[in-house]
């Protein structure tokens, strides 16, 4: 019995918070939560990078290399070959005939993407209603698994075209900083945001939520 006074105390204080109406479900956040996602998300982001950028992960560069050539080679007969230096911190990269050496980086791998968007989804505050909150761990492992798996594809075929182009004559540098690989880059990574919005709205409901809040204390500030 007594849980059941803590659980209707908790509702009662819930149901007298600023809440958020979207799509039939009910968002509302604690004060402290709404630091997570400006604060954590910055520190785990930076963090998550770093690992990537550890020497024991280049495991993921060699497969990122091995699949671009494989690519490469089977599909366009461009005879591209893959090196190994083991003295150079990033130790893969592909040599394109007639054409230029490509390293294989953390940006090719799509590792900066994919720390910063599972940084985004993991800080991201849960609203306090049960119903709203009851499978956002799930729906969150699934964002995080789809977008990781969709920024891996689309770098892998984005290094494909820039070699295939470097090896039909076009230089390397030019094509990587053409606005037309830029628009592309920025193109998916919004489709990207945009399909986390359907998973995860909580992330950008929660900033406007705040902005809610910190409106309503100016405008108790401002009055006399």
């Amino acid at each position: 019995m007594r849980s059941d006074g803590l659980t209707n105390s908790n509702k009662k204080k819930t149901e007298k918070r600023h809440a958020i109406e979207y799509k039939g479900k009910k968002y509302v956040f604690s004060t402290q939560s709404l630091f997570y996602l400006p604060l954590c998300m910055p520190i785990l982001a930076t963090l998550l990078i770093f690992i990537f950028e550890q020497s024991w992960n280049n495991w993921l560069f060699e497969i990122v290399a091995k699949q671009v050539v494989f690519v490469l080679n089977f599909f366009f007969n461009t005879s591209v070959e893959l090196i190994f230096n083991p003295e150079e911190f990033y130790q893969w990269y592909i040599s394109i005939p007639g054409g230029q050496i490509l390293y294989i980086e953390s940006a090719c791998a799509g590792t900066l993407a994919m720390s910063i968007f599972a940084a985004i989804v993991i800080c991201t505050p849960h609203s306090l209603d049960s119903e709203t909150s009851e499978d956002i761990l799930w729906r969150k492992t699934i964002d995080i698994v789809a977008s990781v798996i969709f920024i891996y594809i689309f770098n892998i075929f984005r290094i494909v075209i820039l070699a295939q182009l470097n090896y039909l004559g076009f230089e390397l540098n030019l094509v990587h900083d053409s606005l037309a690989h830029i628009s592309a880059l920025v193109a998916v990574y919004v489709f990207i945001g945009l399909f986390c919005n359907q998973l995860i709205p909580e992330w950008y409901i929660s900033i406007y939520y705040s902005c809610q809040l910190l409106n309503k204390k100016l405008k108790n500030i401002r009055k006399p």
